[in-house]
This record gives C-alpha cells, structure tokens and sequence, in this order.
C-alpha cells in the first residue's frame, strides 16, 4: 500500500504549536484572541515557530518511516506510546508540585505531548475510505487540545482599588530611602575596623539590623517587590528588559516560558518584529505603595525607583529611573535626550534639570575622594573606555547618581508636606561594590596585588562613609516627627570555589535602619524581610496591606508608636493595576540604550 507523505500532520503539529504560543502570551498579557493584536500574535507564531516546527516533524516522521521495518500498526503504537508519556510526564509535574503549579507545569510541558500525540495520528492516515474522517478527527485534537489544557482563558476584569484609610499610627512624614547593594556583612566589618561618625550618629538614635532578600536577586524584581508588597509572579516585573513588539498596540509584553520561546524570540529580534528594553512602570501589574497611598492630604514624592517611567498620574511628585539619562550619561554627552515624559507633572523634570550631575561632570576631587590614584588619573577618567564590574568605569556613574537624586530628595523634604509619603532610591553603593569590594581592605583575605590594594582597597569603606553622611543629611532635613525606614535590596557574598568573586545571585541579606518611634529602644534583631516593607510603610499611613502580600508590618521596630489594631487587617484589592490595558507609549530611544548601556557594563545583560 502506497504511503502518504507526512505533509496534513506536519502542518498540523506546526499549528498546534503557533496556537499554544499564542494562547500562552495572550493568556498572561490578557490579549483576547479575536483582536488585532491577537492575530498579530498568531501570526508571528506561525511564521516563527510553526513552520519550523512542521519542517522539523515532516522531516523527523519522513525519516521514521525511511529508516523503520515497522509495519502501520507497529510504528502507530509506539508514537502512540511516546505520545502518553510525554502527557503523563506533564501530569506527573502537575501531581508532584501541586494544584498551584498546574498552569506552569502544562504550559512547559503540553507543547512536546501534542507533538507526540499529533505523531501517533500520523501513523493513522492512510489512503482509504476513513481518511477524510481521520484528518477531520487529526485536526479536530490539534485545535481542541491547546483549548482544554489552558485553564486560565477568561480574563479577570480589572476592578478599581477599594481600600479604604484608617487612624494612622503615625501623622507625620514616612520616609523610604533604599540603597542598593548596602551589605549587612560589608557593615558589620566596616563598623570593627573604623569608627565612623554618621555611623555613630545613627547607632545613637536608630535599629539597625539585617533585611533578608529574595531570589531570584535582580535588582528590578526586588525593588518592585518593595514597593508592591507582592512577589515578582504577582506584580509582573520579572527581570531587566521586557519585550516590546512593533506591530502591537500593546506597549510591552511578558514572554512565559514555552518549548523554543528563547529561539522564536531571537528570531523576532532579527527580523526587527520586536526589541528588548529595560523594565517600565507598564511591566509593573500591581499597585505600587503611592498609589495606594494616593491622598491628598499624604501626598508622595518618589525619586529613581526602577520601573517607574513612564510615571503615572499620583498626587504627589515622581522622578522616574529615566530622568537621570536624559544628558547620556553613560556616553559622558551632555546632549538632551528627546523623552519629554520623565517627571510627574511633566513640566518639573526642567526645573530638577540643574540638579543632575552627569559622570563626565564629576571632578577628579570627588574621584579623589574614594581612591588613591594618580590626579592626572582622576582628570582623565572621562576618557576611559567602558569595562564591565571595573570600578574605574562605574565610579563617576555611581556618584553622579546618587548625587542627582540625593539633590532631588533634600529639594523635595525642604519644601514638602508635613503629612507626606517619601520614597527615594540610591544605586551607587551596588555600582562601587561590584567594582570594587574583592580589593577591600575589609575583606584581607582575598589575594590581589599590592598596587591593586593601594589603589582601590579603601574604596568601599570610603562609599560607606560618603552614603551614610548623605544618609544622615536627609535624616536630618525630614525633620523629628518623621519615621524613615532606610533598607537595601540585598547584600554580597563570594561565590564558592572563587572567592575574590562577589555577587549577590543567591539573596545575600541586606540592611535596614528604622529612624524614629523610639527605634532605638528595640532589643535583638527582629525578622525583616523585603516583603514587610510595604506593608509597614501602608500600616503607618493608615492603609490595610494587601490580603495576597506576604510580609507584616514591622510594628516592633517602632515600639512608640501605638496603633490601630484595625490598620492591621488585611484588605482584598484589585488583581491588577490598570483598569484597561496600557497602550504603546514610545519613550526616548537613546535613553533606553544609554540605561541598557549601564546594564551591561554591570555585566546584568550581554
């Protein structure tokens, strides 16, 4: 009997597949499948990653039945065979992991069991009086298949925040400021070799204590995750960039993992379909703790937190992470980048302009300041080409940095509301660390030269100091009545079997400092995590925490302050944060590149 070469199933294997990826992406972004954007999904599915498929099983079942003595039956029992253990395989996932993991487990795992399954049907066709009905039943599973073991089709409508404000604990101003990659091992050292005076000022008048991370440890994801509440699955912002495609109304989207998704990405990329970008307040699906606090009489002033451009609408004022790069930093230009949209209200990002400080404008006294180098060195830096994790390159970003927003922040506490909600980010202290903490002199151990250890090995204790007399300042410009909350992200740790390697891959602890409400009074270190952060800081606004956020409010950091019991009690708030899904909007091009710049120079992408 004559065979058919395997041309229906091998399409039909490459739709199932395009079918799954367009069901898996526009399931996650809540994409309806019969909109323009869904068939712009689908099509880019098809195009990318169906017709590989096919070409692949047309050739793996041409090959099967060239090479194989096997009769119909025989090669149809045992593709039918491999078909169930690739389903049984998934289901074995789902049963091990739990009901919670289901759609994780079937989404990894389906792809390969249709592909096995559509290959048994194959085998089945065949010229006879029953191949109409068998391709008709083939196509038939292709399309059902995807349908029944995708659970999550329909959407959960948005609905608006309903929470409602309490008695606050606390009337006057609260204050965050986070620092990224203050290290709780780095300052415990740092405290035994030296005696610091801003560090001893806060030793008289503050807990100190270590903060536990989370993994995976991206800066984005845990800022995100401070600001939330919520863990990097619920609020969205799941690693440095996210994937912006051209022909989609939609600004960005989120890429679940599917059998070939790394591929079919790269193939976008190339073809000019889509790009990476970093992180945007669009990836963030959650409200942050200023919307949630979103009063007039607790109006919010947020400075240089990650994903916070665009910025939204709030009462309040917001300098997003992308205000700092409209000069070209990381190129040392000082031409205007084009994004108009980088503040809130829009019109103060001209006013705040004066207030930054672009690495070619730090001076080689400031360099001077943290390193023993040469001044015809310290001059000359401007010219350096960049380096990844090399402290020469990432040293003017760093104090440009934090000098712009440590600016922004005392302009901000000098003229704000007594009654105001304060958030500011420092990234310097992680910058400087990756550079330069393996040639600290805290940390004696590790082998380097001894003109690498002149040059740089003061480095970090130098940082240290220049942070926390900054620190103090804005401390100091809050005023008495305030409660401040200073935290970080995550510490450092030396990676095992390379100890002069420092990272913080596997949530190293941080540090928090609680300044106010008798803090001071507070015996042994309570536990605190990332996750408790944004719970305290809507406990003592007066706002319940979220019922899906897994921290508490600190309360016992603050032993002064006696508040509600109600403010406690957890409260069910919308699922998401926009009522309607977020349209293109189309920033700078070469500030995002000049964001991606530093990004890789950190050595976060390639």
């Amino acid at each position: 009997m004559p065979r058919v070469a395997p041309v229906v199933p091998s399409l039909l294997v490459g739709a199932v597949a395009s079918l799954n990826v367009q069901l898996a992406i526009a399931d996650v972004n809540e994409i309806p499948l019969l909109t323009r954007d869904g068939g712009v999904l689908l099509l880019s599915a098809l195009a990318f990653i169906g017709l590989p498929v096919a070409a692949g099983f047309a050739l793996l079942t041409g090959l099967i039945r060239r090479v194989s003595r096997w009769d119909a039956v025989r090669s149809t029992a045992a593709a039918a065979a491999l078909a169930l253990t690739g389903i049984g395989a998934a289901a074995a996932v789902v049963a091990i992991t739990g009901a919670g993991a289901v759609d994780v487990a079937l989404r990894r795992n389906a792809p390969l069991a249709w592909a096995l399954a559509l290959l048994a049907v194959s085998g089945l066709i065949r010229p006879s009086k029953y191949r109409v009905a068998t391709v008709t039943a083939a196509i038939v599973t292709a399309l059902a298949l995807p349908l029944i073991m995708t659970p999550r089709l329909k959407f959960q409508v948005p609905q608006p925040l309903e929470i409602s404000p309490r008695r606050a604990p606390h009337n006057g101003r609260i204050v965050l400021i986070g620092v990224d990659g203050l290290c709780w091992e780095t300052l415990r050292r740092w405290r035994k070799l030296e005696s610091n005076e801003d560090l001893l000022w806060f030793d008289e008048r503050a807990y100190i204590g270590p903060l536990r991370s989370i993994e995976p440890t991206k800066s984005p994801l845990i800022w995100t995750s401070v600001v939330t509440g919520l863990p990097p699955a619920l609020h969205g912002v799941t690693d440095f960039l996210s994937w912006d495609f051209h022909a989609l109304d939609r600004s960005r989207l989120r890429i679940p993992q599917f059998s070939g998704s790394f591929y079919w990405l790269r193939l976008l990329r190339l073809f000019g379909w889509a790009r990476e970008l970093p992180v945007s307040s669009l990836d963030m699906r959650r409200p942050p703790v200023w919307e949630i606090v979103d009063d007039p009489s607790r109006p919010s002033a947020v400075v240089g937190f990650w994903a916070t451009w665009p910025p939204q609408p709030l009462n309040g004022r917001l300098v997003s992470d992308k205000f700092y790069f409209g000069k070209s930093p990381i190129e040392r230009s000082s031409v205007e980048g084009s994004d108009p949209y980088t503040t809130y209200p829009p019109p103060m990002a001209k006013r705040l302009a004066h207030l930054k400080l672009t690495p070619a404008a730090v001076t080689a006294d400031q360099i001077l300041e943290i390193l023993d180098i040469a001044r015809p060195e310290a001059e000359s830096m401007d010219a350096r080409p960049h380096e990844s994790h090399h402290l020469l390159s990432e040293l003017p970003a760093a104090i440009g940095l934090d000098e712009s927003h440590f600016g922004i922040a005392r302009e901000f506490l000098r003229d704000g509301a007594r009654q105001g909600l304060f958030m500011f980010y420092f990234r310097g202290v992680d910058l400087v660390s990756h550079g330069a903490m393996r040639y600290s002199e805290l940390y004696p151990d590790v082998d380097n030269s001894a003109d690498d250890r002149r040059r740089y090995g003061k480095a970090i204790s130098r940082y240290y100091a220049r942070t926390f007399s900054m620190l103090r300042r804005l401390v100091e410009e809050a005023g008495k009545d305030a409660i401040i909350l200073i935290m970080s992200d995550h510490g450092f740790e030396r990676e095992e079997g390379h100890p002069e390697v420092f990272s913080h891959n596997f949530a190293p602890p941080g540090v928090v400092i609680a300044v106010g409400g008798h803090a001071e009074r507070v015996d042994g270190e309570p536990a605190a995590g990332i996750y408790d952060i944004a719970p305290t800081l809507l406990w003592l606004a007066g706002y319940p925490a979220d019922h899906e956020m897994p921290g508490q409010a600190l309360t016992g950091l603050f032993p002064g302050i006696a508040g509600d019991p109600a403010a406690l009690a957890r409260a069910n708030s919308s699922p998401y944060r926009w009522s309607d899904p977020p349209v293109k909007v189309n920033g700078d091009i070469r500030t995002d590149e000049q964001m991606m710049q530093l990004l890789r120079t950190l050595g976060y992408i390639r």
